[in-house]
């Protein structure tokens, strides 16, 4: 199974009064290891930026709860739940002013996230499907957005969104 998630997530800083919406695009390819159940790389994604590149990648497990199978093989609703951690490499890009040439650093930071995630879906077709999901996560370092957005270390998120998914 193929899908293309987009999940956005509302950020809240102290001291702010403003909220920032922070979109996350990403592919995920799920392979059915039994019946039921789905392991594979997810979260693959590539945030550019001028100051910033980050990549992202994860793997991600999910069990179906309901849904299509055997003795129901015309459901169109399918419910799942699962969890897996998100990795990132971020590349941050930085000039210092010295005399008399400037120097151009680099720095690599990697970070990671745990999660949970439930994930609804509806077949449009015997092999397509749309969905909405929900994944509750803790960064267990900065998380990076594009734009050089990042949320701090340990600061639980919501990321609520859509999928496209397509069964090969």
């Amino acid at each position: 199974m193929c899908i293309r998630d987009s999940l956005s997530a509302v950020a809240m800083a102290p001291g702010r009064p403003r909220a920032s919406l922070l979109d996350d695009f990403s592919v995920a390819a799920l392979v059915r290891v039994s019946k039921r159940v789905r392991v594979g790389p997810s979260d693959a994604s590539i945030k550019l930026g001028p100051e910033q590149t980050v990549l992202q990648l994860g793997a991600r497990a999910t069990a179906q709860i309901w849904g299509p199978d055997g003795a129901h093989p015309h459901r169109r609703w399918s419910l799942s739940g699962g969890g897996g951690v998100l990795g990132q490499l971020t590349t941050q890009r930085r000039t210092q002013d010295l005399e008399p040439d400037p120097i151009r650093r680099v720095e690599r930071v990697g970070g990671a996230e745990p999660y949970v995630i439930a994930d609804a879906r509806f077949f449009v077709a015997p092999r397509w499907s749309v969905g909405a999901l929900g994944r509750f996560g803790v960064p267990l370092t900065p998380r990076r957005y594009a734009g050089g957005r990042a949320l701090p270390a340990f600061a639980p998120t919501l990321e609520l969104g859509v999928s496209l998914g397509v069964n090969l």
